[in-house]
């Protein structure tokens, strides 16, 4: 890896920051309720707190919004890949660690953001859009065993990225937005690192679970 491909790395991570930065659960409260979701509620700015405060289309809304920034910032980080000849170590999903760390310290939002849990699964989706389906699966499986979406956010990424250690869900046709001369651990090993700063951002979250007065998902009520 030569000057130019570390200095266009770290541009990638930086698209992501600036993109990852954009809170969609701040601006559609403030677009359709004129007020800040970081007033109610658990005070986060993500999807799980719009689904308690503002019901499941607002939560869902926020979800594919903050997903897909993620998935974006991958994007137009592998097509400056593609387009741009004589850069092969240059590594798309930077871009999406980028957006994980903007969506949890947000530039445009004085730093005060999500937890970028939604921000992963864009991340996982850019990696290969199988693993979609396979991590709706966990996700769903440990929300409905625990009815903690926490516990859910922070375990689920990290089996769907050791079984992304498989080398076919990289270099496979559905993990078309990978750069196919990288090691087929790569993206692993940089979605394992942004679940770092995930893991972070729900420490609070970890604690009350260790004491066991973590707030549940009420299915009935919140899924309607």
């Amino acid at each position: 890896m030569n000057f130019l491909e570390i200095f266009f790395n770290i541009i990638f991570i930086l698209i992501g920051y600036l993109i990852g930065s954009i809170n969609f659960s701040i601006t559609f409260s403030k677009i359709e309720y004129t007020d800040d979701i970081r007033k109610y509620g658990s005070k986060n700015a993500g999807s799980t707190n719009m689904l308690r405060v503002y019901g499941k289309t607002m939560g869902l809304m926020t979800l594919i919004a903050d997903a897909f920034k993620a998935y974006l910032s991958v994007l137009i980080s592998f097509l400056f890949m593609f387009f741009v000849p004589g850069l092969e170590s240059l590594i798309p999903i930077l871009a999406g660690l980028g957006a994980v760390v903007g969506h949890i310290w947000p530039v445009w939002h004085k730093f005060k953001g999500g937890k970028g849990a939604a921000c992963i699964l864009g991340c996982l989706m850019a990696s290969n859009l199988l693993i979609i389906i396979i991590g709706a699966i966990i996700f769903i499986t440990i929300v409905v065993w625990s009815r903690y979406v926490s516990l859910a956010s922070i375990i689920s990424p990290i089996i769907l990225a050791l079984i992304l250690l498989t080398p076919w869900m990289t270099y496979g046709i559905l993990g078309f937005l990978n750069n196919k001369s990288q090691a087929f651990y790569t993206n692993s090993i940089v979605i394992l690192v942004a679940q770092l700063f995930v893991i972070f951002a729900h420490r609070s979250n970890i604690i009350r679970l260790w004491k066991g007065n973590e707030a549940k998902l009420n299915l009935k009520r919140n899924i309607k």
